[in-house]
């Protein structure tokens, strides 16, 4: 494992020889649908107070202008701009919030919502670079909304990149792969701080 303070590598659960302080014996890192979830409630209420101030400083006022939506029916036009980003986040967040990656000194695993995962580190084979279309992730297009909450200088990679971890065959007879794409993961650069100490850093493929 690594010291969360000065990231020196050391047995979990033993003191870090740099610092002393005991490194932790697993880490976990979450999804990030919480995220998304905030910034689409975000950009709804940017567009109310938008709304609002257009028809405050250029016209009658924001109850005047309620009064004629609500007689043309075209309020619901407005209703559905305002909720259909919120209905997304939630969404999201939902198909999220199950997401964790958990890292030990034995292997790494994963739960989430398109199924469990666990390799040992002994069993992987390869860790792999490779670049990645948002439209091409599990999450589709909207997984490049990360570029707005993503920390550290792994936000700037462009295009952007998913890793993949893969490991020994399946009763099947292909490879088992663990994939860590763009939007997903909270902390991915510690995540894959993590993964490097125990297989090396990864191979652009």
């Amino acid at each position: 494992m690594l010291c969360p303070d000065c990231h020196r590598s050391a047995p979990g659960g033993t003191p870090c020889p740099a610092c002393g302080r005991i490194v932790p014996d697993q880490e976990s890192m979450s999804g990030q649908g919480s995220r998304y979830f905030v910034v689409l409630v975000a950009l709804s209420l940017a567009m109310l107070v938008l709304l609002l101030l257009a028809t405050t400083l250029g016209g009658p006022g924001p109850l005047p202008v309620l009064r004629r939506l609500a007689a043309s029916g075209w309020i619901w036009l407005y209703l559905a701009i305002f909720f259909i980003p919120i209905g997304i986040g939630i969404y999201y967040w939902l198909m999220l919030r199950e997401e964790e990656v958990i890292v030990t000194d034995e292997g790494i695993s994963r739960r989430s919502h398109w199924g469990n995962e666990s390799l040992r580190w002994d069993e992987v084979c390869a860790f792999n670079r490779q670049p990645i279309l948002f439209r091409q992730t599990r999450l589709g297009r909207i997984s490049g909304l990360s570029r707005l909450f993503l920390r550290g200088a792994r936000k700037l990679d462009l295009p952007p990149v998913c890793y993949e971890l893969v490991g020994p065959a399946d009763t099947n007879g292909l490879p088992r792969v663990m994939r860590f794409e763009p939007g997903t993961i909270e902390e991915m650069p510690w995540l894959l701080q993590l993964i490097e100490e125990h297989v090396g850093p990864p191979v652009d493929v």
